[in-house]
């Protein structure tokens, strides 16, 4: 009976964690804040999380690779992200998000 109640805990921890979280905390930080400004379909949720999440790989492996041209590279991956979010939302709503980010980016400075 232990064994058995063992068993599906342990089943049914594993099933919430699988279900629970499609995509990393990282990603999600990145991606709320253009779901909460434009409206997207399952389709381009989905360029979207790939954008990010290739996004933060380049990061990673630009800051481990160090070199006296980071802060170039880091740039360009910056721009080529900005790119495939434009891409995947269209112009007008990605004008639309990168105003949003701007005035809630003052709204903070202002507060400091």
């Amino acid at each position: 009976m232990m064994r058995n109640l063992f068993v599906m805990l342990v089943f049914v921890f594993f099933a919430m964690g699988a279900s629970g979280q499609e995509v990393s905390k990282m990603v999600q930080s990145r991606l709320n804040p253009i779901l909460e400004v434009v409206e997207v379909n399952d389709d381009e949720k989905q360029a979207l999380i790939a954008a990010i999440e290739k996004f933060q790989k380049n990061v990673r492996q630009i800051r481990k690779a160090g070199g006296d041209n980071m802060k170039a590279e880091l740039k360009k991956n910056n721009t080529q992200y900005l790119d495939e979010i434009k891409e995947a939302l269209g112009n007008e709503r990605f004008t639309k998000w990168r105003q949003e980010v701007k005035k809630q980016n003052a709204a903070k400075r202002a507060q400091q």
